[in-house]
């Protein structure tokens, strides 16, 4: 895992926290491709999986940023609908 998503548990509650409280939790590229397999870490046993945000936000969008880097890789999802698609595919594939 990478050092801006931390993960946690508390009894049957699964925390999966976005760590970068100095700028509001803004998402770069690498937290996106990071985020699947923060819920593929999910135990069978968990009851819920609570996302939150470190600091006073929660996120306040992704950080345009880290874009440029990742940008012409062709691994990082682009976009909202990328974004929800690697998503989803690592709560899927947790279950």
């Amino acid at each position: 895992m990478i050092a801006e998503i931390s993960v946690r548990r508390e009894d049957a509650v699964h925390g999966i926290e976005l760590n970068r409280p100095g700028c509001g939790n803004l998402v770069t590229m690498e937290m996106v491709s990071a985020l699947p397999d923060a819920f593929r870490g999910v135990p069978r046993d968990a009851k819920l999986v609570l996302v939150t945000g470190r600091g006073a936000d929660f996120c306040k969008g992704r950080d345009y940023r880290s874009a440029p880097e990742s940008a012409n890789t062709g691994r990082a999802p682009r976009g909202r609908a990328g974004f929800a698609a690697g998503l989803s595919a690592g709560v899927l594939s947790s279950r």
